[in-house]
């Protein structure tokens, strides 16, 4: 599926949504307020990373829904998040439960965001390579579909501030592209430019030799 808004339309989206966050919960606007004392649950953190590509391509599919979507209605929303209580086999082979954000899918096994593991936090860092409107993309769609969790068993607003300050970075970062592509289309356009007409002198130089009188 392709891309439903412009660049710059994703970055506006993007920090208009940092902005709303930041209203509901004013301890946001620093952006130290973070809170990543995550309980050892699930997979260890190394076995976690397996599943970065995966997962990744699985948001980047959701967030050019959204992105489609837009497009049609004018709206970025996802409409298709439940958040349940999920139950699973831990490290140790014992059932663990909590609270996830579990998005259904048409045509696959439904997307489970469990916010107690770090997959969930260092998702886009772990994808450095992808493309930067792809990074923006799927960490507006975890703070979209997280924005509502705050209360939720095992999340905080602390949690929530470690993904509203990825997705402030990633904005940080596109401006300045933003600004270096700027300032590579002026440069070329001042070498490129044609030049204007320069000052020719006039064919005929007055005649200041003064006539002599007979």
């Amino acid at each position: 599926m392709g891309y439903g808004v412009s660049m710059e339309r994703l970055v506006l989206t993007a920090d208009d949504l940092i902005d709303y966050l930041v209203s509901v919960h004013p301890e946001l606007a620093d952006p130290r307020y973070v809170d990543l004392d995550l309980e050892p649950y699930g997979k260890a953190v190394k076995e976690s990373w397996v599943e970065f590509p995966l997962m990744f391509d699985d948001l980047v599919d959701r967030a050019r829904c959204i992105e489609a979507q837009y497009a049609k209605t004018s709206y970025m929303v996802e409409r298709g998040v439940d958040y349940c209580c999920v139950s699973r086999p831990n490290r140790d082979g014992d059932i663990v439960s909590s609270m996830c954000a579990v998005i259904a899918k048409d045509d696959s096994p439904a997307i489970i965001l469990d916010p107690n593991r770090p997959i969930v936090y260092g998702l886009v860092r772990a994808n450095p390579e992808r493309p930067l409107r792809d990074l923006i993309g799927v960490q507006s769609y975890l703070v979209r579909v997280f924005g509502d969790a705050v209360g939720v068993p095992g999340f905080t607003v602390g949690r929530l501030g470690q993904l509203v300050g990825t997705l402030r970075e990633l904005v940080r970062l596109a401006r300045l592209d933003e600004g270096d592509k700027a300032g590579d289309r002026a440069e070329h356009s001042a070498d490129g430019a044609e030049a204007g007409p320069e000052h020719v002198p006039p064919i005929h130089e007055p005649n200041t030799t003064r006539r002599e009188a007979a």
